[in-house]
């Protein structure tokens, strides 16, 4: 049987409080077990006495994760469909919410090593979390990104960012800017990045370790 998650170092904790980053590999695109990435993340903030930013962090990984995860099943539709995602993107995504419906548990292409992968650091004051995904974004995706982080960074409140959603006439999700926003509240720093270069896409959060609250 395969091994769907693995997480290295195997003694991650003590490994990461003497410096080392921790290095997670997720191999499938059901999501059940990321519960153990999402329990990873508390261990990492409770140890350096983030217990503040728990919850917040927990919920931006697993929308970071979800996002990779479903960013390397679409282009394992487009390769399966014979579909150029560069250049066929708006014909292949007229059809990939059928194909995520019906094929829900379709196993990795040997060809891929991972759907998602995750790196923890503590660096410069900070705890880094990196999530990225095999594919660079194509342009339709880019301005997508684009405009959920803008749109976070103009709104100050929940409620603002659900009135906006209700207004757009195509909904991109919120879950992004969403994110902007809750960081707001608890008085970080824009904490969320993208790069998408040599054959990979990856965001990444940024905790500050002496935010108190």
């Amino acid at each position: 049987m395969p091994e769907f998650l693995t997480i290295q170092p195997p003694n991650y904790l003590h490994s990461f409080l003497q410096g080392n980053p921790i290095f997670v590999v997720y191999r499938r695109f059901l999501l059940d077990d990321l519960i153990k990435v999402y329990d990873l993340i508390e261990e990492i903030l409770i140890s350096k006495n983030l217990h503040h930013l728990v919850s917040f962090a927990k919920t931006v990984v697993k929308e970071m994760v979800q996002n990779a995860v479903k960013a390397t099943q679409k282009r394992v539709f487009f390769e399966m469909q014979g579909l150029d995602i560069q250049k066929e993107y708006q014909k292949g995504m007229e059809l990939f919410p059928e194909f995520l419906q019906n094929n829900k548990n379709i196993p990795l292409p040997e060809n891929y090593q991972f759907s998602a992968e995750i790196r923890i650091e503590h660096l410069d004051g900070h705890i880094w979390i990196y999530v990225r995904n095999p594919g660079e974004t194509t342009e339709a995706e880019k301005q997508n990104i684009q405009h959920m982080l803008e749109r976070g960074k103009k709104l100050n409140s929940v409620a603002e960012l659900l009135e906006s959603e209700t207004k757009q006439k195509e909904g991109g999700g919120i879950g992004l800017s969403m994110i902007i926003v809750l960081s707001k509240s608890l008085g970080l720093p824009f904490p969320l990045s993208y790069t998408s270069k040599n054959g990979f896409t990856e965001f990444c959060l940024k905790l500050p370790i002496e935010n108190k609250r």
